[in-house]
């Protein structure tokens, strides 16, 4: 309101303003919730100002007043931010007091004039260096020439208070052989406290340490930043009273710029030391890397970049337009696009820097000075931060391509797979030919013959082994595949109740043997799941078949089915059995390959790899598999698979 802009409210920090160059900025980040704003909270409600950033400002000690940002919504002021203001305030502050410096008395205006314009140049020159020695030796040069004296130091110390960085003039030469030295007398001591001294006459300082015999006065300035001394500037006079304290406001103005650049200087050495750490991690890397930026330019190769036969010399700092037009560089082909459009598809999103969806990890086969490679290929979208919402990912800047090489693990999945074909193949023509003697014994003994019935119920048992050995090898066979991700489901719209009835149907005379009845739950109006039919009757027939091994003869197993309340879009199936149980350790180690409960068997010795199969089946097609403890004893083997509709991600 007009009101609030003429008669704002006294910042909460002007009770004690005058000692601001001692206070830390005052960050409101809620005004509903902050109690020290209790007496402006309505006004401020009233006024929309929910939030804000009191800063003071504060020039060589001198309390100028404060700076107050104020903000419509709540605000959560970050450490960077409030020191990117902080540092703002100073320029601030620089400013402000660089326009009452013009108000000085006659005498002293060419002298400050001359300091004002020190401290507009010495901006544009430390922001054209990156180097810490030359910005010591700018700052130390302009502080001689503002104060007008001819011998100084500047020293910067490390966190663990050593001295990294010395430059000065006119000591003699051997002054500083012990960099030490830096670190006591006076110096010493506004280090430690963050405090100038301007020293009129040595003489009368006990803890003063001549550098040199002629020194009479001393001006000491800290450096720092936060409250954190980063080192001291040290200028000396063989004049008793040599220094004002215009001088020491001056040369703590050059601190300030000091800061920034020291701060930079620091920021960049940081980032080629890391940058130098993350080109040694990306030489010894196994997988090639290409990063593209959003202009299309290539700005990262690592030399695992002649795994798809290219070289990191020649693509760095190219353009990718300019590499699809050499002819013999099949640059698309190489980095796994189908065509030059494809890849130029790819760049031109980048440029627009639209927004997409990373792409699956794509194989795809490349020769590479004649030798057949197969390639993993992962492109990783870059993202720029939303500057206003930190949450949100902004826009794209560029694409990582990653590249593995997969050769050696797809010949072994492709030899494992040729091996396992064999195998099914080298025992289904024996198992065939038993299964048709069985069938040949079964019609040539006379239906009227007494030993018919046993014929026919070891006929029958035999060819339900049979089918388990084969089913076994088949599941080893899925297995495998599954694991090594080269299998595809053949998924279809199947009604689960024909499913249930098949699986009951073949194992319904083992239940007979074992005196267990089989009971089916499934609903009529059970939706259509969409699966790979012959591999879930593979699960129920796992499933079924391990909770009769296990059931209590006189007992029953119970099928049942549902649709999941906690997942839409899938269907839930239980196999339900009464006997003794799974220990709470072995729920999820029993669908491990090979993992059995020790001390325990059932009717029947297994394989150890049907609940493997099972799990790798749901998982498969997006849903899971687990066991529950039956409250009327025994175990619940419970299933998700999705029906027909569109299915969630897992």
């Amino acid at each position: 309101s007009d009101k609030f802009q003429n008669d704002p409210p006294d910042p909460l920090l002007a009770a004690d303003w005058q000692e601001s160059n001692q206070q830390s900025p005052l960050a409101v980040s809620d005004v509903r919730e902050e109690p020290r704003a209790a007496a402006v909270r309505n006004l401020m409600i009233r006024e929309n100002k929910l939030a804000w950033l009191e800063l003071p400002l504060s020039v060589g000690g001198v309390s100028l007043g404060v700076l107050v940002l104020y903000y419509d919504a709540p605000h959560t002021f970050t450490e960077e931010e409030i020191e990117l203001l902080r540092t703002f305030a100073n320029q601030v502050a620089q400013a402000i007091s660089n326009a009452r410096l013009y108000s000085i008395a006659d005498e002293t205006l060419e002298r400050h004039v001359g300091q004002l314009l020190a401290l507009a140049a010495i901006g544009h020159e430390l922001t054209a260096t990156l180097d810490m020695a030359t910005i010591c030796q700018l700052i130390l040069s302009h502080a001689l020439d503002g104060t007008r004296t001819t011998t100084g130091l500047i020293a910067l110390v490390s966190q663990g208070q050593e001295v990294e960085e010395l430059v000065s003039y006119g000591y003699p030469p051997d002054t500083f052989a012990n960099r030490t030295i830096v670190l006591q007398g006076i110096p010493g001591r506004v280090l430690r406290t963050g405090q100038s001294a301007l020293i009129a006459d040595t003489a009368q300082e006990s803890d003063y340490l001549p550098l040199i015999p002629t020194t009479r006065s001393q001006l000491v300035i800290p450096i720092l930043r936060s409250n954190v001394s980063l080192g001291v500037i040290v200028l000396e006079s063989n004049r008793v009273g040599a220094f004002t304290d215009e001088d020491e406001h001056f040369v703590s103005q050059l601190t300030n710029q000091a800061v920034i650049a020291i701060d930079n200087a620091r920021l960049f050495g940081r980032i080629a030391e890391a940058r130098d750490r993350l080109q040694v991690i990306l030489n010894a890397m196994q997988e090639a890397i290409i990063l593209i930026n959003a202009d299309g330019e290539i700005v990262l190769a690592n030399p695992r970049v002649d795994l798809i036969g290219l070289a990191p010399d020649e693509l760095l700092r190219k353009n990718v337009s300019e590499l699809l037009e050499r002819a013999d560089l099949d640059f698309a082909e190489r980095l796994g696009f189908r065509s030059d459009a494809e890849l130029e598809k790819l760049v031109k999103s980048l440029r627009a820097r639209s927004t997409w969806t990373p792409r699956e990890p794509l194989h795809y086969n490349i020769s590479v000075h004649g030798d057949e490679r197969h390639i993993q290929r992962q492109i990783i979208p870059l993202w720029e931060r939303d500057t206003e919402d930190k949450s949100r990912q902004g826009t794209e800047t560029g694409a990582l391509l990653v590249f593995y090489d997969q050769t050696e693990q797809f010949e072994l999945a492709q030899t494992r797979e040729d091996l396992s074909r064999m195998i099914i193949h080298d025992l289904r023509s024996p198992l065939t030919a038993v299964t048709t003697s069985l069938r040949i014994m079964t019609e040539i003994v006379p239906k009227e013959s007494e030993i018919r019935p046993l014929v026919e119920t070891t006929a029958d048992s035999s060819r339900r082994a049979i089918r388990k050995i084969l089913s076994r090898v088949d599941s080893l066979l899925d297995i495998s595949r599954m694991e090594s991700g080269f299998i595809n489901l053949d998924t279809k719209p199947t009604e689960l109740a024909t499913l249930v009835d098949s699986v009951c149907i073949e194992l319904s005379p083992l239940a007979h043997e074992l005196n267990i009845t089989i009971v089916t739950q499934i609903p009529e109006d059970l939706p259509l799941l969409d699966i790979d039919a012959d591999k879930v009757e593979r699960v129920l027939l796992n499933l079924l078949d391990n909770a009769l091994k296990f059931a209590p003869m006189g007992s029953s197993v119970t099928i049942r089915a549902y649709p999941n309340s906690d997942k839409a879009g899938y269907a839930r199936t239980d196999v339900i059995d009464c006997g003794p149980g799974i220990p709470d350790e072995h729920k999820t180690r029993l669908f491990d390959r090979f993992v059995q409960i020790e001390g325990r068997s059932g009717k029947r010795r297994g394989s150890g790899l049907g609940l493997n199969f099972c799990r790798l089946v749901a998982e498969g097609h997006g849903g899971r598999i687990w066991i529950e403890d039956n409250p009327d004893g025994g175990s619940i083997f419970s299933m998700t698979l999705p029906v027909v509709g569109e299915k969630e991600t897992v």
